[in-house]
């Protein structure tokens, strides 16, 4: 496989595993963020339930207040108490509408909250008629009675909504572990095929310096015996022919100095030189056997 082909075949890799990463972080946050939403819609559930508990609490509180004092303005909070009633119950009973057994703890709820309801609206009226009535009315239990009915209905329904929350905690944790494990796995398998590739590349890029190199030295080669045959081409004397040599070889070579000796009668002769003169006539016969 060429070079191009394995740089090729990687990025390709590399592509299909950004798209799948990037098709499986988009299906994957869409889950998470559904997850999300239902924790969310949880929790105005537990809410909703709450502000019921709170209304009819309010509502006690204001009927009592009046009781007491016979002040109308402690009717105030009871009055508020009803209209915020209701809002809340029809709000929840929107949101938990795909849920039978809310919706039967809503309709139970609806029926005990308007006979608290009711039950305040006689007490009001036994105390502005007088206050003993009205004191044997809350005497008698009723108002705790259906009092502790909410309390029971919404703590069943709030459980039944705990339940949910920690169910859908549970999946959304698990959905975010499964993608930070799949995200990083993924990655890992891109730093991979990444580092297989950068290899391939600088293998082959190495091999190919050396090639270069190799094939650089062949031409040098190659151009130095050329020219240096056609330097030598010819009848020429042995002087001659060793001056063109020793300069060839020398400006070819980038030497400094060169000098050519002729091996005659158990000497070496200098024949032709090359920035070569010290003026030493020692230097110009080396017996045989003779320095270096």
């Amino acid at each position: 496989m060429t070079l191009a082909r394995k740089i090729l075949t990687g990025f390709i890799a590399c592509a299909l595993i950004l798209i799948g990463v990037a098709v499986f972080s988009f299906k994957n946050s869409e889950k998470l963020i559904a997850s999300n939403a239902w924790v969310d819609h949880t929790n105005q559930v537990l809410y909703e339930f709450e502000q019921i508990l709170v209304c009819s609490i309010d509502a006690e509180t204001g009927t009592r207040g009046f009781v007491i004092t016979g002040d109308e303005t402690y009717l105030e909070p009871f009055s508020n108490a009803n209209t915020k009633a209701i809002e809340h119950l029809d709000k929840v009973k929107e949101l938990t509408k795909d849920n039978p057994n809310q919706q039967k703890n809503i309709e139970e709820l609806q029926k005990e909250i308007k006979s608290h309801n009711d039950y305040f609206i006689r007490t009001i009226e036994l105390r502005r008629k007088g206050f003993e009535k009205a004191k044997e009315s809350i005497a008698s239990g009723e108002g705790k009675r259906i009092e502790d009915g909410i309390r029971k209905t919404i703590e069943g329904a709030q459980g039944i909504e705990h339940a949910l929350l920690a169910e859908r905690k549970q999946t959304s944790a698990e959905d975010a572990f499964t993608f930070n494990l799949v995200f990083g796995l993924l990655l890992l398998l891109i730093i991979i095929v990444l580092v297989v590739v950068f290899n391939i590349v600088t293998t082959n890029l190495r091999a190919l310096k050396k090639a270069e190199a190799e094939a650089t030295n062949k031409n040098w080669l190659l151009t130095g015996n050329t020219e240096l045959n056609n330097k030598i081409q010819g009848e020429k004397e042995i002087t001659a022919l060793a001056q063109e040599v020793i300069t060839q070889l020398t400006a070819y070579l980038k030497a400094q100095i060169g000098a050519i000796y002729l091996a005659e009668n158990d000497q070496l002769n200098l024949v032709s030189s090359y920035a070569f003169d010290n003026g030493k006539d020692s230097t110009y016969v080396v017996k045989l056997g003779q320095g270096l």
